[in-house]
């Protein structure tokens, strides 16, 4: 993060205080860049000196985690093979969660769960969190199997010559 002081006479100096470590690039840069190793609320202290005097301005700065995924991505198809859905569990980041990509679908608190997608189609999804941390990025595809019913055959091998048509009865369960 980069802060945003001034200094307008003198030197300056930035200190920290907050739940980890905060790490500056030049702490005596009014427009320093900061990074902290722990999420959370930061107070950061601009102190400007000159001659015998000083003065301090302080800012709160809230360092928040990207949205994360839980667990694993499920893919299930339906039971005709034709389509299928893609669901994950977010967690980290603040809800409520944002889900955007080729293909609708629904957040119900932190699963999310998408519309029916035609098998073999590829999906990409970006979720954000309420203060549009992310994205976290889901992309993947699923090709379902192809469920039918052939039916029973006889396993007799044929012998059948080039010249010649081979005609195989199916059972009246095929489909």
């Amino acid at each position: 993060y980069t802060l945003a002081g001034s200094l307008s006479t003198g030197t300056g100096l930035w200190t920290a205080s907050g739940p980890g470590s905060a790490v500056f690039t030049n702490p005596a840069d009014p427009q320093s860049s900061v990074s902290v190793d722990m999420y959370g609320v930061y107070t950061f202290t601009w102190t400007e000196t000159t001659v015998n005097c000083s003065s301090q301005d302080v800012v709160e700065i809230s360092f928040n985690s990207d949205p994360q995924l839980s667990g694993a991505i499920l893919e299930t198809c339906t039971p005709d093979g034709q389509d299928y859905t893609v669901s994950f569990t977010i967690t980290a980041g603040q809800q409520p969660y944002f889900v955007s990509g080729n293909v609708g679908g629904v957040v119900n608190g932190s699963t999310y769960t998408s519309d029916l997608i035609p098998s073999g189609t590829p999906y990409n999804f970006e979720v954000f969190d309420i203060l549009g941390c992310g994205p976290l990025t889901i992309v993947g595809q699923e090709t379902c199997d192809c469920i039918s019913d052939a039916g029973d055959l006889d396993l007799t091998p044929l012998a059948v010559c080039e010249d010649e048509t081979a005609t195989v009865a199916a059972s009246p369960n095929a489909i």
